[in-house]
């Protein structure tokens, strides 16, 4: 049984390696759902929905865009973003954070859009 146990494991990081990288922590479902505020200027919310490995996003001021996991396990998140519609279609942003049960802690935005970057708290939960 212990090296069926290693076996998965093994099968879990192989399948992170082939996304891109990604640390998901074997252990941690990822949440079908998440509802993202950021702030730069004022607030902006959306609802980020699983789909195919990655969320698709769609916030209340227009902006669509997919954002990718890199990190999400039991103490900190890190998720890319990239836009393809909205008020901001080539826009780029990482949000990081730190992991307090189903939301955030400490979370920052950082956004990269026609050749500016500016950064501003962000939170989550689901």
């Amino acid at each position: 049984m212990k090296q069926i146990l290693n076996v998965g494991v093994l099968a879990v990081l192989l399948c992170a390696c082939s996304k891109g990288d990604r640390i998901v922590d074997p252990n941690t479902e990822l949440p079908q759902g998440i509802l993202s505020c950021e702030t730069n200027t004022q607030e902006v919310c959306g609802l980020w929905k699983l789909e195919d490995g990655r969320y698709h996003a769609e916030w209340l001021q227009g902006s669509r865009a997919y954002i990718e996991i890199v990190k999400f396990d039991s103490d900190s998140l890190v998720f890319t973003r990239t836009d393809y519609a909205g008020p901001t279609p080539n826009m780029r942003a990482t949000y990081r954070g730190g992991r307090d049960g189903r939301s955030t802690r400490d979370g920052v935005a950082t956004w990269q859009n026609d050749g500016l970057t500016y950064s501003g708290p962000w939170r989550a939960s689901w």
